[in-house]
């Protein structure tokens, strides 16, 4: 009888603890965020917009002209990074941003 109580109790500390692992990884970061770079002309905060479906991240933010740009990126747990590319003339022009979400599940 006993040995049941405790396998009983050691499956619920299992289903628990895997429970709060799922929902550790379940952070959705979707909406507009404020993000600050350092750049040769100085620090820059720029607006963005994360939409978030499953670990891809479709990211928008604007240029220094106000034009769209669109970027890709993904979400694993806490971390993220998304690349940025443009064509300039000097040719393409790529940033990837990768930092740690403090959204919490």
């Amino acid at each position: 009888m006993m040995k049941r109580a405790v396998l009983g109790l050691l499956s619920l500390v299992l289903v628990l603890g895997l429970g709060q692992v799922l929902l550790a990884e379940d952070v959705n970061v979707s909406g507009v965020w404020k993000i600050t770079s350092q750049t040769p002309r100085g620090e820059r905060v720029s607006e963005i917009t994360f939409v978030q479906e499953g670990q891809k991240l479709t990211v928008t933010s604007k240029d220094r002209e106000g034009n769209d740009i669109k970027s890709e990126g993904t979400i694993k747990g806490q971390d993220i990074t998304w690349t940025v590319k443009r064509e300039t003339p000097a040719g393409e022009f790529v940033i990837t941003y990768s930092g740690r979400s403090r959204v919490r599940p």
